[in-house]
């Protein structure tokens, strides 16, 4: 965690920010201090300890956004009168918007080094993703707290199969999973 803290106050000095406050793009940092420990447990595996300990995070992350949020994987009833064709998805109550906002070939792209203001605008680019996390998280900061949780929001769909991510260089770009599939972009983390 302290790595984790730190790339967050290294962010605010470099911007120029008063308020320090995690991402889910600050999460990479904390890989050294995790892949030094679980070499030490897994010596001789087959798994590289960057994988286990990319995986451990995205379980992480997938596990506690289920007890804030609907879980994706979870059926749920589509609004009455809506006929089986279309992408299912896009059907979802909760997360349709957000999904479709990819499925439709846009993506958004964040660093770990973006001010508050650039990091929100991005955030806000996809349709729905404002709201759902209003509804799930009240009493949020606007400013600093409730664009983090945004991104945690992309996280925990991108964590439970519904949209792609794509990590290089400090710089993560959520877009539409199977879109990536096809054109061979986007890592998928094994989780289990």
């Amino acid at each position: 965690m302290e790595n984790l803290i730190s790339n967050a106050e290294r962010r605010a000095i470099l911007i120029g920010e008063d308020v320090v406050v995690p991402r889910i793009c600050d999460l990479p940092h904390v890989l050294p201090g995790l892949t030094g420990k679980i070499e030490l447990v897994f010596e001789g595996e087959q798994e590289g300890s960057v994988k286990v300990s990319r995986a451990l995070v995205g379980k992480a992350v997938r596990e506690t956004f289920k007890r804030y949020f609907p879980d994706p994987l979870r059926k749920r009833s589509r609004p009455s009168g809506e006929g089986q064709g279309g992408k299912q998805a896009s059907e979802d109550p909760e997360y349709g918007k957000i999904i479709q906002y990819f499925e439709t070939g846009n993506a958004i792209e964040i660093a770990d080094d973006m001010t508050i203001a650039a990091y929100t605008k991005e955030l806000d680019k996809v349709r729905g993703l404002r709201e759902l996390t209003r509804k799930y998280m009240k009493n949020m900061d606007d400013r600093y707290e409730l664009p983090s949780v945004m991104e945690f929001v992309l996280d925990g769909l991108h964590q439970s199969s519904k949209i792609a991510k794509d990590e290089v260089d400090h710089r993560t770009s959520y877009k539409d999973l199977v879109g990536s599939i096809f054109t061979g972009q986007g890592k998928m983390y094994e989780d289990d």
